[in-house]
Parts: C-alpha cells; structure tokens; sequence
C-alpha cells in the first residue's frame, strides 16, 4: 500500500501541476496534509512532557546509580523515544508538506516548469511517506503502555499490533491491481 500510495500522490501532484486553474486545490489538499500531521506531531509531543513530568516524579532521583536496570525502566525509556520518533517524523512531513504547498501553488510555463513538478512530486511523496512512518511509530506506543500495564500481555499486543499494521499496508481490494491501475493512468 505504501509503494501505490506513493505512485497516486506522484501521479495527483504532476496531474494538478499540468492543469492551469488546480493550484487552490493543490494547496488546500496539502493544507489538509499539514495539518493533520501537525495534529500527529502536536499529540506525540504532549504526551512527551506528560510522560516525562510523570517519570521525572516517580523515579528515584538516584535511578543512575542503582544496580541494574528495571524492565519497567525500560519500557519508559522506550515509551519516550517512541514519542519522540513520532514526533520528528510527523514535523518532517509538516516541513515537506509546507515546501510542495509552494511549488504546487507556482506557475511556470517555461523551460523549469518539468524541474518544479518533479520536485513537488519529490516532496509530496517524501512527506507522504513521513506522515506514514508518524503513524505506524505512534501506534507502536500500543504494546509498550500494555506491558507498562502487565507484562505478560505486551507480547500479545505486541502479535495484534503486527496484524493490524499488515492490515494497513495491505490496503484495500487486490494491491496488483491497483498498482496496474495507476501504472496506466501514469502513462
């Protein structure tokens, strides 16, 4: 699903970009785009601080000197660089996002018209594919709250969390087709 999502948004910006009169839909398309990414970075950050104000409060201020480290640790540990990773996926697309927003909102008719298309569609896919990479890395949070919860259940959720992300890079109806699909409308 991935690879075809990235041939249809390639496909979208060289359509919109050779048609005079598509530069407010483009934008507002990719409007949309930053926002929703914004929303995406903006909760991974929150719960960022959240998760280190509620860490900061219940661990020992001499956690670096005790012998070994706890699982419960651990998966704190984890927790917060699974944020941040969210995080700076979700504001990498924002960034690419923001600069196709410009090019697609440009009109040139001259010799660099091919060179502005193809780096918007560089961007847009690029973008598309952070703002991906953001959500599947937010949804690892799933199994690393059920263990700080039980461990015992992290492997478990862990299994499910696996099947519903093969779910999603399934995408819908038989992926050759739709690949063969926009194959020919490149074309």
């Amino acid at each position: 699903a991935r690879t075809a999502h990235g041939r249809i948004r390639a496909l979208w910006v060289r359509s919109l970009m050779r048609e005079p009169g598509q530069e407010l839909l483009a934008v507002q398309t990719i409007r949309n785009s930053v926002m929703s990414a914004s929303v995406t970075a903006s909760t991974a950050v929150l719960a960022l601080m959240g998760t280190l104000t509620l860490l900061g409060s219940r661990i020992p201020r001499d956690l670096a000197l005790q012998a070994g480290l706890s699982p419960r640790v651990a998966l704190a540990a984890l927790l917060v660089v699974i944020l941040f990773a969210t995080f700076v996926w979700s504001a990498t697309a924002v960034r690419f996002f923001n600069h196709a927003g410009y090019l697609m909102g440009t009109r040139s008719s001259g010799s660099e018209q091919p060179a502005l298309v193809e780096l918007a569609v560089s961007y847009v896919v690029r973008a598309g594919n952070y703002y991906s990479q953001g959500m599947r890395t937010l949804l690892w949070l799933m199994p690393v709250v059920v263990g700080l919860v039980s461990p015992w259940l992290m492997p478990a959720a862990a299994l499910l969390l696996l099947v519903v992300l093969r779910w999603f890079d399934r995408g819908p109806g038989h992926q050759e087709g739709l690949l063969e699909v926009v194959g020919a409308a490149e074309k």
